[in-house]
């Protein structure tokens, strides 16, 4: 896929939710002072671990652009591994006629699980990296031009 038109779209700023609150920290406290914490914590360490691993891994790079129309947009919520996330799977058509497949994936917290509002025939502007292998564009920003509004694929979660 050759370079679009380099377009810059600033990621907006987003509140986290935590995925540890202040009671968890309590939990974890009390823990500490039972023998349970040699079998208990190690555990939840891991887990920790891993969806702090699962979160860095789902940020995608601002490589490359796209501007187009959208083809078919298809929006949806999911809960896999106990976290949330938003899923989303587009068709862009470019100004050259060229139909390109995206994907979107942000995980998300319990206040953030709003749905983007892009739909079949709006004029999107895009910035993220494309995978050759899938032949897929990995959306990191994504800008609805009619009506101005930015979308962004970062983690609105955070583990603590």
């Amino acid at each position: 896929m050759a370079a679009g038109p380099k377009i810059d779209i600033e990621t907006p700023r987003e509140r986290k939710d935590k995925l540890i609150k202040w009671y968890g920290w309590i939990t974890i406290t009390v823990l500490c002072l039972t023998p349970l914490v040699l079998i208990l914590l190690p555990v939840l360490m891991v887990n920790t671990s891993k969806i702090g691993r699962i979160l860095r891994e789902s940020r995608v790079p601002g490589e490359s652009s796209l501007v187009g129309t959208v083809k078919k947009a298809r929006w949806e919520l999911k809960n896999e591994i106990g976290l949330d996330s938003i899923v989303g799977e587009l068709e862009i058509e470019k100004n050259d006629q060229e139909i390109i497949s995206c994907t979107f994936l942000k995980y998300v917290g319990e206040s953030n699980k709003e749905l983007p509002e892009i739909k079949e025939g709006d004029k999107i502007e895009a910035i993220g990296k494309f995978n050759e292998q899938e032949n897929k564009f990995a959306v990191k920003n994504i800008r609805n031009v009619s009506t101005n509004r930015i979308y962004t694929s970062e983690p609105a979660l955070a583990v603590y």
